[in-house]
Parts: C-alpha cells; structure tokens; sequence
C-alpha cells in the first residue's frame, strides 16, 4: 500500500559550516501531498543565501499543477530577474499516494537508501548552469517512494561515504538523520561545507 502524506515521516537538518551559511531546507504538506525542497546557494557570497532562498519563495508561491521542471526555470528566471549575480543548487520534489516526482539543478541530490544498496535519482542532472544563471536545464526524475529518501546539498554527498548513506537506511529517522551530519565532521569537529538534507520514508 502506497504511503499517503499524512504517513510520510521525515527529518530535516541544516547545519551550517560558518553561520549563517547557504543551505534552505523546507519540508511541507500541501494538497495531500509532502513537498520538499533543498537549496545550496552557490559563491561563498553574502548573496548566496538569497538565492538559495528565492528558490524556496519560487516553491511556496507556485500555484499551479505540480510540474517540477517548470517550478525550477521559473525560479531560475526570477532569481535571475533579482539581479543580485548569486545562484543556486537546488532539488525539488513532491510524494503523493508513494509516488515521487521531482527535478533538480546542481549538485545537490535525491537518492533511495536500502540496507544495502541505494539509487541517485538525481545522476543525470546537469550541474551548471545553476538556477540564477537564467538558462539552468532542469532534470526530471521520479520513482516509488520505497526504502528511505535522502534529498541533500553536496555538503553531505560529497563528502559522506557509500557506507554511511546506506546505514541512513535503517533505525529511528532523528538518529540516522543526526549521524549523517556526524559522519562528515571534521576531526577538529568543523563540518567541511554546509550540510542540508531530509529523510523521508
């Protein structure tokens, strides 16, 4: 039996590698539906968290039929349009009736974790040009919402090992969530890049 929303549980971290640092997360319901989006603003620049964030304005002011390729160039254009010469990573997605449908930008990503396996929904997703850019190429993908979904900027994927993901498989959704960030500290205790994910299941 497909999960409806009111049964998708999930975890949502950002951890910021310097405050106030570029990564959004935001996890909501809407319509019968979760929603999901994670943003990885992309410079180093004060002006990154901006963009980032028009990407959640873009997703919390969408109106029309869940389409996450034109969500994602219409919040390219009007990041674009705001002319401040940041950009962003980014990935959204929406589970309905166990049914995931979602596009992504960057490198960020969304993959499935089994307990021994996982899949890159998000592999042919072109990294550059990023959403501000005004001519990023979103990429649609879907999939049943089976095993455990892990949606996270690179702070996490390109840094975090097969190993790690696959152990965010199994166990409480809080603890699996908490040590993913755990795994990519630093010795010094210091994440290397910000780190912004979600677990749903």
């Amino acid at each position: 039996m497909s999960p409806s929303a009111a049964r998708v549980r999930f975890e949502a971290r950002v951890e910021p590698a310097v405050s106030p640092g570029d990564d959004r997360v935001v996890v909501s319901r809407v319509l019968g539906a979760v929603r999901v989006v994670v943003a990885d603003g992309a410079g180093n620049s004060r002006l990154a968290g901006l963009a980032a964030g028009g990407l959640l304005h873009a997703v919390d002011t969408w109106t029309a039929d869940w389409d996450p390729v034109a969500l994602l160039r219409s919040a390219d254009a009007a990041i674009f349009e705001g002319n401040h010469g940041a950009e962003s990573a980014g990935v959204v997605l929406e589970i309905r009736d166990g049914h995931i449908l979602g596009a992504s930008v960057g490198d960020s990503g969304a993959w499935l974790l089994f307990q021994d396996d996982l899949e890159d929904l998000t592999s042919r997703q072109r990294r550059k040009p990023l959403l501000g850019s005004g001519s990023a190429a979103p990429i649609r993908f879907e999939a049943r919402l089976e095993g455990r979904l892990l949606v996270a900027t690179d702070g996490l994927l390109k840094y975090a090992t097969r190993n790690q993901l696959v152990r965010a498989a199994v166990g409480e959704l809080d603890v699996a969530a908490d040590a993913l960030v755990r795994g990519v500290r630093l010795p010094t205790g210091a994440l290397p890049d910000d780190v912004g994910l979600v677990l749903a299941e």
